[in-house]
């Protein structure tokens, strides 16, 4: 069996006291990390999808994540967010063993065990953000991957599919989202599942028998139930995480709060 925790959207600022839609990230953050750590089995890793920090460009936010993420009990892992910079990551970030796929963008292998992931970085030109892209190189890697063979797991930030709200459709997706579904269709067989972040909330999508799972935010959820909503509503739900099972052929997603009594 592998397991791992999935978290993500945590938006570290400069200070311990920076705010952020009212919230206290910093707070928040720590508060993830002992749940975590707290947790009565020790996962494989942790996998952050994406938006570490809030402003990609402020060094002093990567260093504070760093000093908070590290003490996390097992090997850590990141995915790029619209609020991140693939050069920071690597900079101040430490991440577990891995196998660099691209000298630029933060696209790279590892292996647990039997099991295979695989990080895209979805992250695009500042001026399509909040929108992401997969990149040609990352889709032909995908295309060139055979169709069976060990357990595949794959992990970007950005959402693929609509999920029926205004201003998340309209803004928030994977510019070619299609293009990477198409890709994935035939690693059915090998995958277990596509794990993301970037809505700020909690959710499944089944397209074509793959799953795509969003991690509810380390920080601050968002509602977007509401087909009509415009724009961002903070929602009341507590941060928390995904604890996922992969064995016997099956993935299981557990959620967590941090207030859930661990």
């Amino acid at each position: 069996m592998t397991a791992f925790v999935q978290i993500g959207d945590t938006h570290f600022g400069a200070t311990r006291e920076t705010m952020f839609r009212n919230a206290n990230p910093y707070d928040a953050a720590v508060r993830l990390v002992e749940a975590i750590n707290r947790l009565p089995r020790r996962p494989d890793f942790v996998m952050h999808t994406g938006d570490l920090v809030d402003s990609p460009d402020e060094d002093a936010a990567y260093q504070l994540a760093q000093t908070v993420m590290s003490q996390l009990d097992c090997p850590v892992y990141y995915a790029t967010g619209n609020h991140d910079r693939a050069a920071k990551l690597r900079q101040w970030m430490t991440f577990g063993a891995r196998e660099d796929l691209a000298q630029d963008a933060l696209f790279y292998r590892f292996a647990v065990a039997e099991h295979e992931f695989l990080v895209l970085d979805g992250r695009g030109p500042d001026e399509i953000d909040p929108e992401g892209v997969i990149s040609a190189e990352q889709l032909a890697y995908l295309h060139a991957i055979p169709k069976t063979g060990r357990p595949l797991t794959i992990f970007v930030h950005y959402a693929v599919h609509p999920v029926g709200t205004d201003w998340l459709d309209n803004g928030m997706l994977l510019q070619n989202g299609l293009a990477l579904h198409t890709a994935l269709l035939p690693l059915r067989e090998r995958l277990r599942g596509v794990f993301h972040g970037h809505l700020h909330q909690g959710m499944h999508v089944v397209r074509d028998g793959i799953t795509y799972t969003c991690v509810q935010s380390g920080f601050r959820q968002f509602q977007f139930w509401r087909p009509n909503d415009d724009e961002v509503v903070d929602e009341t739900i507590a941060a928390g995480f995904n604890w996922v099972d992969c064995a016997n052929g099956q993935t299981v997603v557990r959620r967590f709060s941090t207030e859930t009594h661990i």
